[in-house]
């Protein structure tokens, strides 16, 4: 809440040959006095994130951070940099450490009151480097030798902003601990840089055998043939210690040239080394292409989305670069990446990775910097949940390009979230994608993320203008040329990550990219499937009232109908929205679906203004056999009115109903405001003398009169009725209605329908 703050500090002291050393630290806590303004401009709360203390570099001086991270574990904040719209390359999560690089946007450098005082904006080629153990050791040996050999390490960027392709360091740190712990550290960095091989070669003092240094930011000697770094070459680290054991050093590093009062940075990179790994072992994960079999893959470009149906075999390296694929209708003559380079590849080893292949041949041809072909494959998981909502945080992207605009820069994918519904297995995407000026919304329709519509097949799914829209630009829910196209798949185990490839119609230059996802969240699914169950409903395109039946419905316990069985058809609202739904869990439910944005997969209409009603309950038991009951109203869908005017909707003002169990005889009343007048409703004998026969199913059909509004005898109106008993005791009960003209057509004439529930009364 913003009520307290703290402050850790640090007197640097500087000694011998300008090594600093911390000499003295504390902690500051404050507490807030006073009040905060009020602000009548509501804010949207930030997504959020978790807390944790990390132990590393690459955010300033190495040591123990409080960082905020996102949900795979990458660090978003620090106390005064956030990340803005750059992604994390290169990186790499373990349970014990977390590395990468922010590359392809902004960061952020933010006061106390969390005000930007600057902004930084990477590109492909540069960016910030971080390491960091997930764990703080609780406290650091007093005595002894350990060795730390390097085990993960991203692709060193130079100053230069020169692409680096290949990169290998091998090497480790050892540590004396005591009362003043000292370090020593060796190692080779080898490199390929715009084509030429780079190597430097760099050792403390005594070494790893006799470690000599302490204290942060020391300089050690570099031996390379570059001949930007030929003299004065310095290797600095920025690495702490971490670990629940104190069994993992991690941080960022530079190497440059070095004067008494300056240094000029030459390259920067980030590295973790473990206790578990000998010192001049090769890294854990060698950077060398891996062979991915199994594959599911995504490709898009040249306004096309093809695959993902494995079996396809990847060659890639981890972080995301690929170098060629084989699968079905793919060569890999045609798959290869050639000259072409890799842009904002991202991974997470072994299961998902996703990259962009741009300015250069490839296979296929000639790609232009500022177009792409697009690429994302995973391992498909084997199966996935069959129950549950889950969410899905966006974890990384590709720039998305104009494919039929090569003059236009490479855009960003600002946000983007994806809601899977198990239960239903269905999927709901939202996105906003900013390309040449214009920010453009993706989402698929009826609400985006927050209501999945799009079936899963086999464990993937396709969207296409029907399902899928875009709006922003000249692109509007009626424009033709937007019709965008999304495929997908699901990743790893149990569905934990989602392949995207999207494009976003001819309107858009044929916008293209892909997006990466991994699962947030899983909570309990809200739908039900009730089987059994009495139901009965409206249409205002077909003007009837279905006779109740015995169905299988998927519901939620308030009222929100996802399908249901009608003569063997599962009948499902694809983006449909619910309207006016409610319902007592176990007992009855009401909606009406109605949506512009959609039809249900009957293709019945749906207009905003209309749409269809339906009303359903578990069958009544324990049935009365004798006296009579009144129901009063405890919900009603809006009726839906057609007439002079259009259509509208109105209001339920009052509604009764009447069951004689002995005679099984049920009567009903009710006024119901639509198209500017009030109509009354009643059934023969009203509620005082029941008179419409109850089955033995306990449902109900029958007729009844109306007045009100212009109906005159000259215009005579026919009502129709259909409803059931539900719940034990018949403690509930639900109808429909429909009048209209008896000899004219809905079009020349008023028509009335909808649904209304009711609760016995005591």
């Amino acid at each position: 809440d913003g009520n307290n703050a703290g402050l850790n500090y640090g007197v640097v002291q500087t000694v011998g040959s300008g090594q600093p050393n911390i000499s003295v630290i504390g902690v500051l806590a404050f507490g807030r006095t006073g009040t905060v303004p009020s602000s009548t401009t509501y804010v949207p709360p930030a997504p959020a994130l978790t807390t944790v203390n990390y132990s590393g570099g690459g955010f300033g001086d190495a040591g123990i951070y409080t960082v905020q991270i996102d949900a795979l574990g990458y660090p978003v904040r620090t106390t005064s940099i956030r990340e803005g719209t750059a992604t994390v390359t290169n990186g790499t999560v373990t349970t014990d450490y977390v590395i990468g690089r922010y590359a392809n946007g902004t960061e952020e450098v933010f006061n106390s009151q969390g005000t930007t005082t600057s902004t930084t904006t990477y590109g492909a080629n540069d960016g910030r480097h971080f390491a960091f153990a997930r764990m703080t050791p609780p406290a650091l040996p007093t005595s002894g030798t350990a060795q730390f050999g390097f085990t993960s390490f991203t692709t060193p960027t130079f100053a230069g902003r020169t692409l680096v392709t290949a990169a290998t360091l091998t090497g480790g740190i050892s540590i004396a601990f005591g009362a003043q712990p000292k370090y020593g550290i060796a190692g080779i960095l080898a490199l390929t840089e715009a084509g030429s091989v780079q190597r430097y070669e760099f050792q403390s003092t005594g070494g790893v055998s006799t470690p000599s240094l302490f204290g942060l930011l020391t300089a050690i000697p570099v031996a390379t043939t570059d001949s930007r770094c030929a003299t004065n070459c310095v290797f600095v680290p920025n690495f702490a210690v971490g670990g629940a054991t104190a069994n993992i050093i991690a941080g960022s590093y530079q190497i440059g040239t070095s004067t008494t009062n300056s240094f000029t940075n030459l390259l920067t990179g980030a590295a973790v080394a473990s206790s578990a790994t000998p010192i001049g072992a090769a890294p854990a994960i060698p950077n060398v292409p891996t062979t991915l079999t199994g594959q599911a893959l995504l490709s898009a470009g040249f306004s096309q989305i093809n695959g993902a149906s494995p079996p396809f075999t990847v060659l890639a390296f981890d972080g995301g670069r690929l170098e060629n694929f084989t699968g079905p209708a793919f060569q890999a003559a045609t798959a290869t990446r050639g000259t072409a380079l890799n842009n904002e590849s991202g991974s997470v080893p072994g299961v998902l990775g996703w990259t962009r292949w741009a300015g250069g041949v490839t296979g296929k041809g000639s790609v232009a910097a500022t177009n792409g072909e697009y690429y994302i494959w995973g391992t498909p998981s084997a199966s996935l949940p069959t129950t549950g909502v889950a969410t899905y945080a966006l974890i990384g992207s590709t720039a998305p390009t104009a494919q039929q605009a090569s003059n236009v820069a490479p855009g960003i994918v600002r946000s983007a979230s994806l809601g899977v519904d198990f239960f239903n297995q269905t999927v709901g995407l939202s996105a906003l994608i900013g390309i040449n000026s214009i920010d453009y919304t993706l989402a698929t329709k009826g609400g985006g993320a927050i209501n999945p519509i799009l079936p899963i097949t086999r464990g993937t799914f396709t969207g296409l203008s029907d399902l899928v829209g875009v709006t922003g630009g000249n692109c509007s829910p009626t424009t033709s040329t937007c019709t965008p196209t999304v495929n997908g798949f699901f990743a790893g185990a149990n569905g934990g990550y989602v392949g995207i490839a999207y494009n976003l119609g001819g309107g858009t230059g044929s916008t293209t990219g892909t997006l990466a996802f991994g699962q947030t969240t899983l909570t309990p699914s809200a739908d039900r499937r009730l089987t059994g169950q009495v139901f009965t409903g409206t249409n205002t395109s077909y003007s009837t009232i279905g006779a109740p039946t015995i169905t299988t419905v998927v519901a939620s316990n308030d009222g929100r109908l996802t399908s249901f069985v009608a003569q063997s058809n599962t009948i499902t609202r694809g983006a449909t929205a619910n309207n006016e739904n409610g319902g007592i869990a176990d007992v009855i439910g009401w909606t009406r679906w109605a949506d512009s944005a959609g039809n249900p997969s009957g293709n019945l209409a749906t207009p905003t203004n209309g749409g269809q009603a339906f009303i359903w309950g578990s069958p009544a038991t324990a049935v009365p056999t004798s006296g009579v009951a009144t129901y009063t109203k405890i919900g009603a869908t809006a009726p839906q009115y057609e007439g002079p005017g259009g259509q509208s909707l109105g209001t339920v003002r009052s509604a009764s109903l009447a069951v004689a169990f002995d005679t099984r005889r049920v009567g009903a009343v009710a006024v119901i405001a639509a198209g500017g007048n009030d109509y009354s409703v009643t059934t023969a004998g009203g509620l005082a003398a029941p008179s419409i026969a109850l089955t033995t199913t306990n449902t109900f059909s029958g007729s009844g009169s109306v007045t009100g509004g212009a109906i005159t005898a000259a215009t005579p109106i026919a009502v129709t009725l259909g409803g059931f008993l539900a719940g034990p005791g018949a403690n509930a009960a639900g109808l429909s209605y429909l009048f209209r003209p008896t000899s004219a057509t809905p079009n020349t004439a008023i028509q009335v329908q909808g649904t209304i529930a009711f609760a016995k009364a005591p």
